[in-house]
């Protein structure tokens, strides 16, 4: 039988999460400059589906 846990997050781990977050969307957009018109599209497209997914 599975057994399913909870967890709670505390504010100072969501300011970390939230900052990890903010860290990797300004990579993202760092990285998208060096990508050809139509590698960028493929990203926006990932990240679209992404944030529909979640």
């Amino acid at each position: 039988m599975q057994q399913h846990h909870r967890v709670a997050i505390t504010g100072q781990g969501l300011a970390l999460i939230e900052t990890l977050q903010i860290m990797r969307a300004d990579v993202q957009v760092e990285i998208m400059e060096y990508l050809s018109p139509d590698e960028q599209a493929d990203v926006v497209q990932g990240m679209a589906l992404l944030a529909k997914a979640g």
